[in-house]
């Protein structure tokens, strides 16, 4: 990736990542050295300019994982969070001398609250710390960035004082932010405008911005930023970050990349890369996303209504303002619920190249009702493998029971099958706990080596009778299946996952098998294994 400034070009908005600091350190995100590094590589590719790896002086863990990181990942400036503190700029710098550019981030609290209330100084004393760290800083780094922290609560004659002379001392790039999420569009933009006529003798000074999530306006704040001049922006994937998080990356991305004609301005993103390292950094953490997230969620490109659904199949750009393609995704989701009729199916089943007969579209219809009492809505991928089972006239087979056994760190397990016949099938595995041991028996009675690629399980309702909801996606011969289960607990919920997603592979290769085949409807039994 090939650093271009906003010296180089007025229009471009270098984007500095820091998922891996403000976003890691809130309750539920932390990322070790491993998870750290993968996020890294991802980060470089998606086209970052700067990533905040860590917070080198919080501990030596953190000055080590930034490090390892600056080791590793050649490309963007890699920078480290820093206390106006010498001790803090020295463990930045250690933990920076790898990095090919390096950057340090200094924060020094601003507003009359934090001055009182946490750091007991006046605005003299804050204003000499703060020229004396980035005078010292300047000797050790590429590039200085300070933040005035808690600056939208800030004094503005104080803001302006303090953001000249850190400027004089060295300071490349001015960040402003809103730590506590407490600014609108309006006065943010009021802000910068002042700052950037205001402070005199520094035409090459980068102003960024910092906006929390606390009132839902952390993208909007930073466009605003953006229309006032601001060239770089501060953002986390996913949104992550302290409290309500940060402003997101996906989200300000495309906002810049959807409205061109409103913002005239240019990123190093590759946009279709961001469903991709969301789904990563979402499965690092262990968090779940919520369906409504705007780019990255399940349902950003997901149609049930009729309407919609009619106007989409029509031309996309009824109900679509960017492609799904563009953030990495292969198509929309037209998804079906379990109130839809019998056309519904058949205009959908058209739609994805299957003209239905009376005799075909009653099979798929009941097919359809039985799955969506099971699992809810039905999306193109289900629909795809409910007309696959139907083409191909086989046998499916379900998780009717389970029973297990812990015999010291070994757990056995038993899984009953029950067929379209009603006829039962055993099949057996072990394995370290009781998914692992579901995927040995499952594996073993389909014949099938399979590979985990995604998992997701929810409990369902407003208490555990509700049961769980899994959806588990594994990777076969190159291929990725996704097998959707309910059941009263999650361990319930994950097998019958796993057993659809092995199913669905099974049709997959059968219809593809019999499509210049005459129709045989002798069920095909999988092995067993008892």
């Amino acid at each position: 990736m090939s650093y271009v400034s906003p010296l180089q070009d007025p229009n471009r908005i270098l984007v500095f990542d820091t998922s891996l600091r403000d976003g890691e350190q809130a309750p539920g995100f932390s990322l070790g050295v491993k998870e750290k590094l993968m996020m890294a590589h991802a980060l470089k590719e998606l086209g970052v300019d700067i990533i905040e790896a860590g917070f080198a002086a919080s501990s030596p863990g953190d000055e080590a994982a930034l490090h390892a990181v600056a080791s590793e990942v050649e490309g963007p400036t890699f920078c480290s969070l820093s206390r106006a503190l010498e001790s803090d700029l020295d463990a930045a710098a250690r933990a920076l001398e790898p990095a090919k550019r390096s950057r340090v981030h200094i924060f020094l609290a601003t507003s009359p609250i934090h001055r009182a209330a946490k750091l007991k100084k006046t605005r003299d004393e804050v204003l000499e710390i703060g020229v004396r760290a980035v005078s010292y800083a300047a000797k050790l780094f590429d590039e200085v960035e300070f933040s005035p922290e808690d600056a939208i609560r800030t004094e503005p004659d104080f803001l302006t004082e303090i953001c000249q002379a850190v400027a004089d001392a060295g300071a490349t790039t001015l960040n402003i932010p809103d730590t506590v999420g407490y600014s609108t569009p309006n006065e943010i933009f009021r802000i910068f405008t002042a700052l950037k006529s205001q402070i005199t003798g520094h035409p090459d000074m980068v102003y960024s911005a910092h906006c929390h999530n606390d009132l839902g306006l952390a993208v909007a704040n930073t466009l605003s930023a953006i229309d006032a001049g601001a060239r770089q922006i501060e953002c986390t994937i996913n949104g992550i970050g302290e409290r309500a998080g940060n402003c997101s990356l996906e989200e300000v991305i495309m906002a810049l990349k959807v409205r061109p004609d409103l913002y005239s301005v240019t990123t190093g993103i590759d946009t279709t890369k961001l469903t991709g390292v969301s789904r990563m950094l979402s499965r690092a953490t262990g968090s779940v996303m919520v369906r409504n997230k705007a780019i990255v969620g399940k349902n950003a490109f997901a149609h049930e209504s009729g309407i919609h659904q009619h106007g989409m199949l029509n031309d996309a750009r009824t109900y679509e303002i960017m492609r799904p393609e563009d953030v990495g995704l292969e198509k929309s989701n037209m998804v079906l619920g379990k109130h839809s009729g019998r056309h519904a199916i058949a205009k959908q089943a058209a739609a994805m190249g299957h003209v239905l007969d009376d005799k075909a579209l009653t099979e798929v219809f009941q097919a359809f009702k039985r799955r969506a009492d099971e699992i809810g809505e039905i999306d193109e991928n289900e629909l795809k493998s409910l007309l696959n089972r139907t083409n191909a006239h086989g046998d499916t087979a379900r998780i009717s029971g389970v029973r297990t056994q812990v015999i010291r760190d070994r757990t056995d397990i038993a899984l009953d099958l029950l067929h379209d016949d009603r006829s039962l099938q055993t099949v057996r595995g072990e394995g370290s706990n009781a998914f692992e041991a579901g995927m040995d028996a499952l594996s073993k009675a389909y014949g099938i080596t399979a590979q985990v690629a995604d998992c997701e399980i929810t409990q369902a309702g407003f208490d555990f009778e509700g049961g769980a909801f899994a959806e588990i996606s594994l990777n076969i011969k190159g291929e990725v299946y996704r097998g959707r289960g309910r059941g009263p607990d999650p361990v319930w919920a994950g097998l019958r996952a796993l057993c659809d997603a092995f199913e669905k592979s099974v049709f997959l290769a059968l219809a593809n098998e019999r499509k210049d085949v005459a129709p045989d409807t002798t069920p095909i039994k999988i092995a067993a294994n008892t």
